[in-house]
């Protein structure tokens, strides 16, 4: 009896304990964000937050109706019901983006135009309103409660509940286990029985199915009011939150392994630095001695032998003179900043100074921070570009472009050249070189994609698409008060 008083007759109590729920769990999930998280789910946690405590809000704003109504009958109900819409509207469209930032670039784009689609459905319904004159107040608002749940409610809880479905199938490394893909099944499931009792259970209203299918239907079939269940879901979401909570400590594990993967990778440059100056370089420079020496050694008439020689002789200064910029370019990725721009600009001096190339570096951010392996992986894709540009395209000027859109990083190197026919580069890449293989390796590592575009005499471009999670900046100490 006493939960019977409490939870369905004692409504005010039952509207506190629904917003209680919302809005403590936005405020947890506040507190717990992380922007630069690698696991999509996490970085885009906050607009969870900003739905719930916005929805907790809009539901703790019933309990003050009867405290306004006493002193202004009117004026300050209109305008704290108006409020609570703003509030409720508002939550369903960052219900709605969290959603959205968790899907796939081609299930996001019929997402996105789906919710171009029904906000213009719901302006329409809601500006109808207005010429409807004879209709009170009240009505107009329940009607209006109605179109937002229908138009918004409903698509946002359904988008978000397909959304972290699909998670578990893209998820990967630390992500990929069974207890997670557990959690993200529930979190799905819980979020489509948030559109069932917030977006197909509304307020009885005069048109279908509204009129059929609505709040009082589902309290005479059940004997149980809808305000139950919705907080029975809320309670749900609000424990699978905090035990998605869990994937810190795997994002802690992750970049402790992530950390010690890439000291080993820098421990191994400066071995190879090391072992290439002090071994190849050296034995190249003995050889080029020996020939110079045998050279010197030469009859006169011996013009054939002295040719040959030295081409020989060039030949060894430029393997020395690569390898020499190899062992700087280790050098450089092993104590550079991981800002990309600085490292593009550099590319451009060396590419500049040792080819005659001319590199100019246009990006719409300033800075740009990379994880150590994105840096490495980058550098590696834009040197092989630009060597192609110096080998191939029989022209002194490049251009690279940088561009962030949304969570993906768009890079793109370009000439003015002779070009190719792209479909001839297979036949091309077995004979003479492995460079566009090569990036298109490097690409995949980084889990994006590298396009090539080029014909005869209308110059090539070579685009890479990855995904970006932004690196923190290197730490100052000069910056530290």
């Amino acid at each position: 009896m006493a939960i019977q008083f409490l939870f369905i007759d004692y409504i005010k109590f039952r509207d506190f304990v629904h917003g209680l729920v919302y809005f403590s769990l936005g405020i947890g999930i506040f507190m717990q964000h992380r922007s630069r998280s690698p696991f999509p789910i996490i970085r885009n946690l906050w607009l969870l937050g900003l739905f719930s405590v916005l929805h907790g809000l809009s539901e703790w704003g019933e309990l003050f109706y009867p405290l306004e109504t006493h002193y202004d009958p009117f004026g300050t109900l209109v305008f704290l019901q108006g409020l609570q819409y703003v509030f409720v509207l508002v939550s369903y469209v960052a219900l709605y983006a969290f959603g959205l930032k968790l899907l796939t670039a081609k299930s996001k784009t019929a997402a996105e135009s789906l919710a171009v689609i029904i906000l213009l459905l719901w302006l329409a319904l809601s500006l109808s309103l207005t010429g409807l004159p004879s209709l009170a107040l009240e009505t107009k608002l329940t009607m209006f409660d109605t179109y937002t749940r229908y138009c918004i409610a409903l698509p946002a809880a359904l988008v978000a509940a397909f959304a972290l479905f699909r998670q578990r199938a893209e998820n990967s490394g630390l992500m990929a286990s069974s207890a997670i893909s557990r959690l993200l099944l529930l979190f799905s499931l819980s979020f489509g029985l948030f559109a069932v009792f917030e977006g197909i259970f509304v307020l009885p209203t005069g048109f279908f199915p509204a009129n059929w299918l609505n709040e009082e239907w589902l309290r005479l079939h059940t004997g149980i009011p809808v305000e139950i269940y919705r907080t029975a879901v809320g309670i749900g979401i609000f424990i699978l939150t905090f035990r998605l909570f869990n994937l810190y400590y795997l994002e802690t594990e992750y970049q402790i392994e992530k950390f010690k993967g890439e000291q080993i990778v820098f421990l191994e440059r400066e071995r190879i630095s090391r072992d290439l100056h002090d071994g190849i370089l050296q034995n190249l420079y003995g050889l080029g001695l020996r020939l110079s020496h045998c050279l010197s050694q030469l009859p006169p008439e011996a013009e054939a032998v002295r040719r040959e020689i030295t081409e020989i002789i060039a030949g060894a200064n430029q393997a020395i003179a690569d390898t020499r910029q190899y062992v700087h370019r280790l050098k450089y990725l092993n104590s550079t900043s991981p800002d990309l721009l600085q490292m593009l600009d550099f590319l451009a001096r060396e590419y500049k100074n040792n080819q005659g190339l001319t590199v100019s570096v246009h990006s719409r951010p300033l800075s740009i921070y990379l994880t150590p392996e994105q840096h490495y992986q980058l550098y590696h894709v834009a040197m092989e570009a630009l060597t192609n540009v110096v080998r191939h395209a029989g022209v002194h000027e490049a251009e690279i472009h940088v561009e962030l859109r949304g969570n993906q990083l768009h890079l793109h190197i370009l000439d003015h050249g002779s070009g190719f026919r792209p479909g001839r580069l297979q036949l091309a890449e077995s004979r003479e070189h492995q460079g566009i293989t090569n990036m298109q390796e490097r690409a995949k590592i980084m889990g994006g994609i590298l396009n090539v575009r080029s014909a005869p005499g209308k110059g090539t471009n070579i685009g890479l698409r990855i995904p970006f999670v932004p690196a923190l900046p290197p730490y100052d100490p000069a910056a530290v008060d």
